[in-house]
């Protein structure tokens, strides 16, 4: 009776870290072409298909996200994942400048990676 909650609290959390994780991989994707080209990538609007199909390196591992970039310009942009089915509410984001917001995530502290 106690192990039961404990554990889905653990799989809960373990799930926002791996969406953290692919939200920090996928702005290093964004962070890498502003190297090369002086600009960030305009993907508008853009499905997870599209990141996937631009960015051939960037799979994502967490199965209760969704990534997009709700805002994309050649000089900024703010990616945001976004939860599905037990993570339903859940929301993270990562601006370019390294500004990280958790919101609405069952069990978690705030705590960004």
């Amino acid at each position: 009776a106690i192990a039961l909650p404990a554990y889905n609290s653990y799989i809960i959390k373990s799930e926002i870290r791996t969406a953290q994780a692919d939200l920090l991989a996928l702005s290093l994707n964004f962070e890498n072409q502003y190297q090369r080209t002086l600009s960030y990538p305009v993907i508008d609007p853009a499905t997870q298909a599209e990141l996937e199909d631009k960015f051939k390196g960037w799979k994502p591992s967490a199965k209760n996200f969704s990534y997009t970039p709700p805002v994309n310009t050649s000089d900024a942009y703010t990616l945001k994942a976004t939860g599905t089915g037990r993570q339903a509410g859940c929301n993270i984001t990562i601006k370019h400048t390294n500004e990280r917001a958790l919101s609405g995530c069952q069990y978690a502290d705030g705590d960004w990676l």
